[in-house]
C-alpha cells in the first residue's frame, strides 16, 4: 500500500489471482497500467470439459463472469492461443488483447538415434482436469487397440499428483512414473509423446502442449488434437 505510487505496471497472472487482486491494484496503484496474463481460460475449458462450446451471450457461472470481467478491466490482456483471441473478440468486441505464445528454452537435440528410441509417454501434471480426463481417455480408447498392435510398446504416464484411481487402472504395457527429475533422459529414451486432450483453452500446468514443443525439439515426435493451439 505504502509503495503503490511507485508502480508503473502490475501483473496478474491466471484468473482466480486476478479476481482477487485486481480491485487491489487499481486502488493502491492508481497510476499503474495492469496486464492480465490469463495462461488458461476457464470458461473456454471448463466448458470444453462439458462438451460445449460457449456463446458470446450464453449465461456464464460466476467465476467466468469475473473472469471475464477482469479481461475487461485491465490495461491489456494476454493470450497464448489465436483461437483464444478469436472467441474473445467475437464475444466482446473491443477488448484490449496482445497474442504472446508461450516461450520455452529448447533443450539441445538428442544424440540418441532413432531407432534407439522406444516407448509411449505422456507428460502433464495432473492437478489439471484435462491432463487427467486425457490419460484416462488414452488408456480406455487407444491405448487397448495399440497395445494388441504392438505388445512391446509402453507406455509411460509422467507428471505429478497423480490420482490413485489412475494409477489403479493402469493396464498390461503401462508403467506409472509419476515425477520425474530429467525429461530429457525421458525424451532421448521415447518414440512418442501423445497429448490427448479433448478438453482446455490453450495451456495447460506444464501442459502436454508444452511438452510436445520441448519433445519435438529434444527428438521424439509428438501427436496432438487439434484442439492444441499453435
Amino acid at each position: 500500500r505504502s509503495q503503490g505510487s511507485t508502480y508503473a505496471v502490475g501483473m496478474l497472472f491466471r484468473a482466480p489471482a486476478a479476481i482477487r487482486h485486481l480491485p487491489a491494484v487499481r486502488r493502491h496503484c492508481p497510476q499503474a497500467k495492469v496486464v492480465f496474463s490469463t495462461i488458461d481460460l476457464h470458461l473456454l475449458r471448463e466448458s470444453r470439459q462439458a462438451g460445449t462450446v460457449p456463446a458470446p451471450d450464453a449465461c456464464w457461472n460466476p467465476l467466468h463472469r469475473a473472469e471475464l470481467e477482469c479481461i475487461r478491466g485491465a490495461d491489456k490482456t494476454i493470450v497464448i492461443s489465436e483461437a483464444e483471441r478469436h472467441w474473445l473478440e467475437s464475444a466482446i468486441p473491443g477488448l484490449q488483447l496482445a497474442l504472446v505464445p508461450l516461450v520455452r528454452d529448447l533443450p539441445a537435440p538428442s544424440r540418441v538415434g532413432f531407432e534407439d528410441h522406444a516407448g509411449i509417454a505422456f507428460i502433464g501434471n495432473f492437478p489439471h482436469p484435462p491432463n487427467v480426463d486425457a490419460v484416462r481417455y488414452f488408456l480406455d480408447e487407444i491405448w487397448p487397440g495399440s497395445h494388441r498392435a504392438l505388445p512391446e510398446t509402453v507406455f509411460y504416464i509422467v507428471g505429478c499428483y497423480l490420482p490413485g484411481a489412475l494409477i489403479i487402472s493402469a493396464d498390461e504395457g503401462v508403467v506409472v512414473l509419476g515425477y520425474v527429475e530429467d525429461l530429457d533422459a525421458v525424451f532421448d529414451a521415447l518414440r512418442l509423446t501423445v497429448a490427448p486432450l479433448r478438453n482446455g483453452a490453450a495451456g495447460g500446468r506444464v501442459s502436454p502442449r508444452r511438452g510436445a514443443v520441448r519433445a519435438a525439439r529434444r527428438g521424439p515426435p509428438a501427436s496432438v488434437p487439434a484442439l492444441l493451439p499453435a
